[in-house]
């Protein structure tokens, strides 16, 4: 029997867009997608009329958002400031 073969990886999807077929990204967003090699027509826009935010291009890369609240950081200065119970 001949083993199978593997099928082709699909290309990512183009994400359901306006009618004209523009991609309408902030410029930080169309920057960040040319730094980290993301096709912006896979990226679905979580901003004013669809729109491609930063955080959605850094969510379709899988690279934690800079737009994010720092929350570990806001924190860890009170832990430290806490005295131990030794």
């Amino acid at each position: 029997a001949a083993p199978a073969l593997a099928p082709a990886p699909a290309a990512a999807a183009p994400v359901a867009g306006r009618p004209d077929g523009r991609i309408i990204a902030t410029p930080y967003a169309k920057k960040l997608a040319k730094k980290l090699k993301v096709d912006l027509a896979t990226v679905a826009g979580s901003g004013l009329n669809g729109r491609i935010t930063a955080g959605d291009v850094e969510s379709k890369a899988g690279v934690p958002s800079s737009t994010a609240p720092k929350k570990a950081a806001a924190t860890a200065p009170a832990a430290a400031a806490a005295p131990s119970a030794a």
